[in-house]
């Protein structure tokens, strides 16, 4: 809320500056000279401010032009087609070799069943390269052993798609698995 709070005076303080006093004088125009600025403005190392830091600061500025169209403040939003910063995705630089996540696999207590549970998870993770929000989803008749694939549902763009499994992973989950048995 302080955040967006900030994000807000930042643009208020800039409309007034400009004689800029009531949000319905503000058109898209405008927005986008706003937008133009923040592109143009610097931090005080000099260095442009990232893309993330802009699309937030424009983020809050649209959530509010949003809830003043809802609430019937202004007839129109005009920020609505307010076209954000693109983001770019990169790929991680450093990526763990092979010695490295086997340490991050040894670190792993097996002697109770959340370690085996935990143990199963990463492998799950290491092997098949989900998401970690599918593998909360992920449910046991989802793991095909037979075949080595994994079924994720609704993954990404809420698409359902079929993913191969290691037999290491594959092992580490029936472990766990067997080792609950007696539990149930």
């Amino acid at each position: 809320i302080k955040t967006q709070g900030y994000n807000l005076y930042r643009f208020l303080e800039w409309c007034r500056e400009r004689g800029i006093l009531r949000p319905q004088e503000v058109t898209r125009e405008i927005l986008e000279h706003y937008q133009g600025q923040l592109i143009r403005s610097r931090k005080e190392t000099g260095e442009a401010y990232s893309v993330e830091y802009l699309s937030r600061l424009l983020s809050s500025i649209r959530g509010f032009f949003k809830w003043l169209a809802k609430n019937h403040h202004i007839l129109y939003n005009p920020a609505s087609e307010l076209e954000m910063p693109r983001q770019a995705s990169h790929i991680p630089h450093k990526v763990m070799n092979a010695a490295e996540v086997e340490a991050v696999l040894m670190q792993v207590d097996l002697s109770s069943p959340l370690g085996l549970r935990d143990r199963a998870i990463l492998e799950t993770l290491y092997s098949t390269g989900i998401r970690r929000a599918e593998l909360c989803r992920l449910k046991y008749n989802e793991i095909f052993v037979d075949t080595g694939v994994v079924l994720i549902r609704e993954g990404k763009g809420r698409k359902d798609r079929m993913i191969p499994i290691g037999e290491r992973a594959l092992a580490w989950v029936e472990k766990y698995k067997s080792d609950l048995r007696p539990a149930l």
